[in-house]
């Protein structure tokens, strides 16, 4: 049976909104969202994670942001936690150097405040960032 979550989205002015979603519990991974301005629209992937990243760039396209823990910039599965739960727990990274525990973890669909959540390619760069990679053209 599908989990219902509602979460805030929020746009350019700082207006907020409410998106509904039915979060499915059984393969293959699949996020139904109903919006009062868009509709609804069902979004698959590979896991929950890349579920809510189709949400999120579509979203995105609209002028919103969602405000859920999945949206952080410090906050990213790793291959293990995307396996065992569906992409579902995802870790809060850390810079203190204290090695990742399941005490890091947080649900990807727990709400966040709107002021700490980014959007899809500037998560991207905060990840490349923290683990210090290079990025083509930096």
């Amino acid at each position: 049976m599908p989990e219902s979550v509602t979460l805030s989205t929020v746009n350019a002015s700082g207006e907020q909104a409410q998106v509904k979603f039915e979060i499915s519990d059984q393969p293959p991974a699949n996020i139904k969202m109903s919006d009062n301005d868009l509709g609804i629209v069902e979004f698959g992937g590979v896991d929950l994670f890349d579920c809510l990243i189709n949400v999120r760039k579509f979203l995105e396209l609209n002028g919103r942001l969602l405000c859920c823990q999945g949206a952080c910039p410090s906050v990213l599965p790793s291959g293990m936690t995307r396996q065992m739960t569906d992409g579902r727990m995802a870790y809060r990274l850390r810079d203190d150097g204290v090695a990742l525990s399941d005490e890091d973890l947080v649900d990807i669909f727990a709400p966040a405040e709107c002021f700490e959540v980014v959007g899809v390619v500037e998560h991207r760069r905060a990840v490349i960032d923290f683990y210090g990679f290079k990025r083509k053209n930096s």
